[in-house]
């Protein structure tokens, strides 16, 4: 999930995780709705890559698009809500912030 998650987001794309236990037409619908393709745990398992990967990436707006939630909605049918850079950054600070974990990243004790 996790590699699945930075490959989306390093190539410009959104991440949206799917429930492989969801029934096969919500995640078809799901997969329409987002004009997206699918890919399985198994089938990035397979992809082997060669020599150094980076990680760097030009830093996004804080509008842009990072991840996207699909919700069933009052009518049943998939709904995505977009989660963009700015309201991941606003949520790690706030946790981050309640659960007083900054000096853990820090390495202080």
């Amino acid at each position: 999930m996790l590699i699945g998650f930075i490959a989306s987001v390093k190539s410009g794309h959104p991440y949206i995780p799917v429930d492989s236990s969801l029934p096969r037409q919500r995640v078809l619908n799901i997969v329409e709705t987002a004009q997206a393709s699918l890919f399985t745990a198994e089938e990035l398992a397979d992809i082997s890559v060669e020599g150094p990967v980076s990680l760097d990436r030009p830093r996004l707006a804080p509008g842009d698009i990072w991840y996207i939630i699909f919700t069933s909605g009052s009518t049943g049918d998939p709904k995505g809500v977009m989660i963009t850079r700015g309201c991941l950054e606003s949520f790690v600070s706030w946790i981050l912030e309640v659960a007083e974990v900054q000096d853990c990243w820090r390495g202080v004790p």
